[in-house]
């Protein structure tokens, strides 16, 4: 496997030392820009349930958990190196229930009925084959308990 390549498989599953370590260094200084723009454009309330798909390191939960009183802030991720970094990075915010933080693939979600919903816009990027990205805009994202298939 030549560099770019891995780079690439990198970038969509973080994995080993390389990816809890290298991988979220990147994300972390990477997408602050993005996770500022995101950051303003949710407008959080102190008591909203929103939901963060690709997390990465967790910066954005963390700052989001920031703003929270009595919400919650989920987030799922399909790398396991990301999750460990994302549980670390915001242990505070889990102990006290603000975040929580799921291992899995967001297309393979269950959502359970009478489900909790976003009462503003997100932009979410989901990674596409080939590592394309692209903006998804759903108006509102029910969540609410979330499992893996």
């Amino acid at each position: 496997m030549n560099y770019s390549t891995y780079i690439s498989k990198q970038s969509r599953k973080p994995t080993g030392i390389f990816g809890r370590f290298v991988m979220s260094f990147f994300f972390e200084m990477g997408n602050v820009e993005l996770n500022t723009l995101v950051y303003k454009a949710l407008s959080v309330e102190k008591n909203d349930h929103a939901l963060e798909i690709g997390f990465g390191p967790g910066a954005l939960i963390k700052k989001i958990a920031e703003r929270l009183d009595n919400g919650i802030i989920e987030g799922i991720d399909l790398s396991k190196s990301m999750v460990a970094t994302a549980q670390k990075k915001n242990r505070k915010h889990i102990n006290n229930g603000k975040v929580q933080i799921h291992l899995g693939d967001f297309d393979a979600v269950v959502f359970e009925d009478n489900c909790l919903f976003c009462q503003y816009p997100s932009l979410v990027f989901k990674t596409l084959p080939n590592n394309f990205f692209t903006p998804i805009f759903p108006s509102r994202l029910n969540i609410k308990k979330m499992a893996a298939r």
